[in-house]
């Protein structure tokens, strides 16, 4: 039997998580998947939720900031326009919003190199270590890029050609430190690329694929509708799992299941797939109306938007859990003490917000939750964070 890194973690999770997070499952049951109905304005009185949240504010008005990952520490990695031209950050409440560029050192093969900036941070895992993008300076390509805060060093991933080589677009890098990133292939097809410390991986995704979504710990790659089980070794073969009816796998935990959207009936529906019992379970069970499924966490809390008439963007962030059914955020942050000016969606152009990244739970037995939301002012549309922290009673 072929053995590797990969399966080893994948027991240990199971392990732990099974402790942790199945017996509030088994006592209690599911949901009854009944939330609030409220939109949350900061005047009306907010509707009974099992939980609320606090919202921090990351960025300020009226300049263009956006997050992209959030470990459990509350550290948020993204990018933004200091100077006028996109840079990566990293922000905490301890030490505010620091240019990543600031701090780290650039190595190409190995040697340091002032040609090229660290544009966007898009993943951070638990020790620190950061997934993202870097531009040449000169010629505007992208290449993937990891950076260790215990040496300082942002190091640049091989390149073949003379194109852009960027990170997975959710979760790029993971507890282990492996990054993944992906290059154009024939025929549009994507390659993906994973640099671990076991090899290095290089595989095909078909051509149906837009982008790379993102690499959990068990060395699952997924994007578009498919998921990649990487070899044992660099050589092996890898197995391309197409789930027939879903238009999108948009995150995988590492028990497997997956969260996205499920084409049925003429509409989308946002979906928890469990390969435990290889079924799907459709999270909006109304008749009508799309919904998706964005996020999903190590309990297998899925973070989404259910379609709604009421709210002036037509669509409603829940958070959906086992134990409590469907949470709507409106009704979760609508305390006295959250200034919802930004957040709320009628106000600033009403645009949708963004459910960026969710963590595990946390004491409270609730995850912290990433969004950004898009705003105008005087015909110009710019970005602001803001992070979702669980109140606990």
């Amino acid at each position: 039997m072929k053995s590797n890194r990969f399966q080893i973690l994948a027991v240990c999770i199971a392990i732990v998580a099974c402790v942790a997070y199945a017996s509030p499952v088994m006592a209690q049951g599911r949901g009854n998947g009944n939330g609030g109905g409220g939109g949350g304005g900061g005047g009306e009185d907010p509707v009974e939720v099992p939980i609320h949240y606090r919202i921090t504010q990351i960025g300020e008005l009226g300049g263009n900031l956006e997050a992209y990952d959030v470990n459990a520490a509350g550290t948020v990695v993204g990018s933004f326009y200091p100077a006028g031209y996109q840079e990566a950050f990293v922000w905490s409440v301890d030490s505010g919003l620091t240019n990543l560029n600031d701090i780290a050192t650039i190595l190409v093969d190995g040697q340091v190199s002032t040609g090229w900036r660290l544009a966007s941070a898009r993943g951070i895992n638990e020790a620190g270590q950061i997934g993202g993008n870097a531009q040449e300076i000169a010629t505007g390509l992208g290449v993937a890029f990891r950076y260790d805060p215990n040496t300082g060093n942002a190091e640049l991933m091989p390149t073949f050609s003379q194109e852009n080589y960027l990170c997975a677009w959710k979760d790029p890098i993971n507890e282990l430190g492996d990054l993944a990133y992906y290059g154009n292939g024939s025929n549009g097809s994507k390659i993906v690329y994973v640099d671990s410390s076991i090899g290095f991986f290089e595989y095909a995704f078909p051509g149906t694929v837009g982008t790379v979504n993102g690499i959990n710990n068990v060395g699952q790659v997924f994007g578009g509708s498919y998921i990649l089980e990487l070899g044992n070794a660099p050589e092996d073969d890898a197995t391309l799992n197409d789930y027939t009816g879903v238009a999108s796998v948009s995150q995988v935990n590492d028990f497997g299941q997956f969260t996205g959207i499920l084409y049925s009936g003429n509409e989308y529906r946002a979906y928890r797939f469990d390969p435990a019992t290889i079924s799907f379970e459709v999270l909006d069970s109304r008749r009508k109306g799309n919904s998706r499924g964005d996020l999903i966490n190590l309990p297998g809390d899925v973070c989404g938007y259910f379609w709604d008439r009421s709210y002036a963007d037509s669509n409603r962030p829940v958070l959906k859990t086992d134990e409590h059914g469907t949470i709507n955020l409106y009704d979760a942050v609508n305390t006295p003490e959250n200034d919802l000016t930004l957040w709320d969606p009628e106000t600033l152009g009403g645009y949708t917000l963004q459910l960026i990244d969710m963590t595990n739970r946390d004491s409270s037995g609730f995850p912290m939750i990433l969004t950004n939301r898009s705003y105008e002012i005087d015909g110009v549309i710019s970005k602001i964070a803001f992070l979702l922290e669980p109140i606990s009673e």
